[in-house]
């Protein structure tokens, strides 16, 4: 039996994926632009992405779900998804706040800070549940375990959501043995 080659492009490009949109460069780019700017090029990029994965056949649009298993893969590939794609974790915010810092531009918390106590009050924190979608609670809880803030990207965006992608493919082709669900 020849494997299908979805078993093995699926994860690799949500590996790929993930190594694009955490990288600096990107980062910096999404962060130049403005809130409606930034709005419109994440959801062209959720548009386009969707898009091509219907084209092959994986998004099951208009069917409904012949069993748990496939509702969880589905789960699983959105998780993946979105750990790729939201901007909200503490990865995130530090290369932008080093970006910042090396041009010599006052840091987002900074312009807070200055903003709330001009106005006598506290300096303004991010709170925490920005941080907890998708990508800002799995960074989180990976940078537990792993102190190296680069190794934890590369766990955080590339290895989980390319392992998290793959198991929702099996899921949601019925791939994984019935006794476990």
């Amino acid at each position: 039996m020849i494997m299908d080659p979805i078993y093995i492009w699926f994860p690799l490009t949500f590996a790929a994926l993930g190594f694009i949109f955490s990288s600096r460069p990107v980062l910096l780019w999404f962060n130049s632009l403005n809130p409606v700017q930034g709005m419109l090029a994440y959801y062209g990029i959720i548009f386009m992405t969707l898009e091509l994965m219907q084209i092959f056949g994986l998004i099951i649009g208009g069917v409904k779900m012949a069993s748990i298993t496939q509702t969880l893969g589905e789960v699983l590939i959105v998780f993946a998804y979105f750990v790729i794609f939201d901007m909200t974790s503490e990865w995130v915010q530090e290369v932008v706040k080093e970006d910042q810092k090396k041009r010599g531009i006052k840091t987002d918390e900074e312009k807070r800070k200055d903003a709330s106590t001009s106005l006598g009050g506290q300096a303004l924190e991010c709170p925490n549940i920005y941080l907890q979608a998708e990508d800002g609670a799995t960074f989180f809880t990976i940078s537990q375990f792993v102190k190296n803030k680069e190794h934890a990207r590369y766990i955080t965006f590339v290895l989980i959501p390319a392992c998290l992608s793959f198991v929702g493919i099996l899921l949601t082709r019925g791939r994984v043995m019935r006794t476990m669900f």
